[in-house]
């Protein structure tokens, strides 16, 4: 809708279907904002020529929802030279309640409300799975301060090393298991 010219979005992690894990550690935003927001966007959207940027939107548009090329906001947002949006966020590394609003994005443009959600769906894509590892190492880490100090005489943050790139889907999925893990000890082998 046109008329539209401020969209509010939260990142809420909603519900957990493991009693153990009633709170999610937030992590990995600032990651996400310089990969895709800053680099990502540059690289393949802002320092581009308006016409092959515009060629790529058609390709992929009429193949997956012919009829709902709308290129003229994506005209805008390339002319503009900048995505019109504001983050707000609890600090990285907190420990919050399931339920509890983690980040709020916003349009800081009337004419580019649509970029909210645009941008909202990639967040959502890209942060949970860093927040479900750097959430399940910090449960790792109370069970290691709770015995591993009862039995050795090192820190728990040596207590366990993490080894994702042996068996994860890709390289990023391994460094974001990494930084998620590095949270609470202090051993990777990637």
């Amino acid at each position: 809708d046109p008329n539209i010219t401020k969209i509010v979005s939260y990142y809420v992690p909603r519900k957990t279907r493991i009693d153990d894990f009633q709170q999610i550690v937030f992590f990995g935003l600032q990651a996400f904002i310089k990969e895709y927001l800053i680099d990502y966007f540059n690289d393949h959207f802002f320092n581009h020529p308006l016409e092959q940027v515009l060629d790529e939107y058609r390709k992929v548009i009429n193949k997956t929802m012919p009829g709902r090329c709308h290129e003229e906001k994506i005209i805008a947002l390339h002319k503009l030279g900048y995505l019109p949006i504001a983050i707000k966020a609890l600090p990285e590394g907190v420990c919050v309640p399931i339920g509890v609003p983690l980040i709020e994005i916003s349009n800081t443009h009337p004419d580019f409300a649509w970029c909210t959600n645009f941008i909202e769906t990639l967040m959502l894509s890209e942060l949970w799975y860093t927040m479900c590892v750097a959430t399940a190492a910090r449960k790792y880490r109370l069970i290691a301060n709770s015995y591993f100090l009862k039995t050795s005489d090192i820190s728990p943050r040596n207590a366990i090393s993490e080894f994702g790139f042996r068996s994860l889907p890709g390289v990023n999925a391994a460094i974001k298991a990494s930084n998620a893990f590095l949270l609470s000890f202090q051993k990777s082998s990637n």
